[in-house]
């Protein structure tokens, strides 16, 4: 039996590079955050500065890799509308084996 993750998050899960940086960027968005109110010694400011090049780093990987189109091409795979990339089939079937995910 599978669990009660759904389908799609299976498969946008699948996509292991973009849910690391998803990760990451939540994390630094956090961590600035929490900067704000530390105040403006130079140590934080600093600090600021090296999350704020990093997240400009990983804003643009996402970029790079349309992350922000990931549910709907997820979708469009789950709805048979899209081919699998050869890359992820293995892990992707996977996955969704273990999820219990049956299509049709």
């Amino acid at each position: 039996m599978g669990d009660d993750t759904l389908a799609i998050d299976s498969v946008l899960k699948a996509d292991v590079w973009r849910d690391h940086l998803l990760k990451e960027q939540a994390s630094l968005d956090a961590k600035l955050h929490a900067l704000d109110n530390e105040g403006d010694d130079k140590r934080f400011e600093d600090a600021r500065e090296e999350l704020t090049s990093r997240l400009a780093e990983v804003h643009q990987q996402l970029a790079d890799m349309d992350a922000a189109s990931g549910p709907a091409r997820a979708a469009a795979l789950l709805a048979g509308r899209a081919p699998f990339p050869r890359h992820c089939c293995t892990s992707l079937i996977i996955t969704l084996s273990r999820t219990g995910f049956r299509r049709g």
